[in-house]
């Protein structure tokens, strides 16, 4: 009776293990996703970014100093999965099929971008008016404030193309007329001096 009894327990025990089997499989409810990314002569790229994007939305990774990247744990499905590092083109695998306890394995190559190189010129657009035959020239503050000058305003017209100090035409001369046909206009104000062609109020800057 005794070894009859050991061979029951026995019996019972083997049968537990055998139901127990199918519930231990169907805990997995996951599949992974794993590879390398590599460039086109199969140098291995680090730090490359991998993104899945499947039926619970986007998730992203890292390639290591290897470079390979994994997924451990995905939920079934279809994804489309992109690789992509800087100065190469992304790559994109459509269709990847993940199925529970399953690892599945996407290999990358990238190739190196296209270099694209953009040289911007700035500078001032100079106008011409046709219109009018009179010629300007604007001092700016900056150019008072730093420039050599003397201490009158009237100083800073000599800066001028075409202008020289000479005393025998009237002090200055502006492309060799008399200084007699200046004219200082202040505020709109005239304030030539009638009998030497100077300014009749000297300002200091």
């Amino acid at each position: 009776m005794r070894y009859c009894l050991k061979g029951a327990i026995l019996t019972a025990l083997v049968a537990t293990l055998v139901l127990a089997a199918p519930a231990v499989v169907a805990q997995e409810t996951t599949g992974s996703l794993q590879g390398t990314v590599s460039d086109t002569v199969g140098t291995m790229i680090a730090g490359a970014i991998v993104e899945a994007s499947g039926p619970l939305g986007k998730v992203s990774t890292t390639s290591d100093a290897l470079g390979k990247y994994r997924f451990p744990r995905l939920p079934a499905g279809t994804y489309v999965v992109v690789a992509s590092f800087q100065g190469y083109n992304s790559s994109t695998a459509e269709n990847v099929r993940v199925t529970l306890g399953q690892a599945v394995t996407v290999e990358f190559g990238l190739q190196v971008a296209a270099f694209e190189e953009e040289i911007m010129v700035y500078s001032d657009t100079v106008v011409i008016d046709f219109t009018e035959s009179q010629t300007a020239m604007s001092v700016r503050e900056w150019e008072i404030e730093y420039l050599p000058r003397g201490r009158n305003f009237t100083d800073v017209v000599s800066w001028a193309p075409g202008i020289v100090e000479d005393h025998q035409a009237g002090g200055i001369s502006v492309d060799g007329a008399s200084g007699l046909e200046n004219r200082y206009v202040i505020d709109g104000i005239d304030t030539t001096h009638p009998e030497d062609g100077t300014s009749a109020i000297p300002l200091r800057a």
